[in-house]
């Protein structure tokens, strides 16, 4: 009887020793709009990898490409439902259930300039992971797009190029504007369920990841004209005065978004101001 006590108590041991263990290292799947190739996927890569070697494979992320697990516009909501755990948005899907978004959304809401947008982005960190908490789903990184372009649709020159509509456009406009921030969100019950410890180094790692995209994206964004000169598409920089005009323009817009999105808007606004 002894024996068999022993034996029970020592398989209830393993038991829970094997589930803590288990449970000691996560894998999530994270959905992502983008192709792998995708001059975007530059810093998900990164912070993936950073986080499997400093957390020393207790914290996996696994990326599914090309919205194979569900699409861009429906990704905000299924990672806040846990239908996917982690998933990559950007705020023009986001910005009709959460208004504020409208200022990281709209032509000019950013700056062009990769100092500028780093102390843009450093700014409104707080206040934007606020606001994703309130709606369910926990900010991880943002990555921003430069350069916007204008002919036959709005693009960035990564994207132009891809999509090949320099074929079908060969004359652009280059507005010389940042545009629609791309935010990486996780699940707030998937990100309870991993230790302080590693949610601490995920945090660092996540800011690491921001201000890598700036650079690369930046450099990317420059590439890309570049490229589209050499293969022949005519493109048209927006001068200073222009640049100045369209401004002016835009300025009713952050109005508008002003009224729609009350106090949650407020300290958007106050970062971004002096870009517009």
């Amino acid at each position: 009887m002894l024996h068999r006590m022993v034996l029970a108590t020592l398989a209830i041991a393993l038991t829970c020793w094997l589930a803590s263990s288990s449970a000691g290292a996560a894998s999530f799947d994270v959905a992502i709009f983008h192709t792998e190739r995708d001059a975007l996927a530059e810093a998900f890569k990164f912070w993936a990898a950073e986080i499997d070697k400093r957390t020393q494979g207790r914290v996996q992320f696994k990326p599914s490409y090309s919205g194979a697990l569900t699409s861009a516009v429906e990704t905000l909501g299924a990672v806040r439902n846990g239908v996917v755990p982690v998933g990559l948005t950007a705020a023009s899907f986001g910005s009709g259930a959460m208004p504020a978004l409208g200022y990281l959304e709209a032509i000019g809401g950013l700056p062009n300039d990769a100092d500028q947008m780093r102390k843009a982005l450093d700014g409104v960190q707080r206040p934007l992971a606020d606001l994703l908490q309130k709606y369910g789903v926990e900010l991880m990184f943002t990555q921003p797009t430069f350069e916007l372009v204008v002919d036959c649709a709005l693009s960035v020159p990564n994207l132009v190029l891809s999509l090949k509509l320099h074929e079908v456009a060969p004359k652009l406009t280059a507005l010389r504007q940042a545009v629609n921030l791309s935010i990486l969100v996780m699940n707030r019950r998937t990100w309870r369920s991993i230790s302080a410890q590693d949610q601490t180094t995920i945090g660092a790692v996540s800011t690491e990841a921001r201000q890598r995209s700036i650079t690369n994206m930046r450099a990317v964004a420059a590439k890309g004209l570049a490229d589209l000169k050499g293969l022949g598409s005519d493109i048209y920089a927006l001068n200073d005065a222009e640049l100045k005009a369209m401004k002016e323009k835009m300025k009713p817009v952050f109005d508008k978004i002003a009224e729609g999105s009350g106090e949650a808007g407020k300290p958007f606004a106050e970062q971004l101001k002096p870009y517009w």
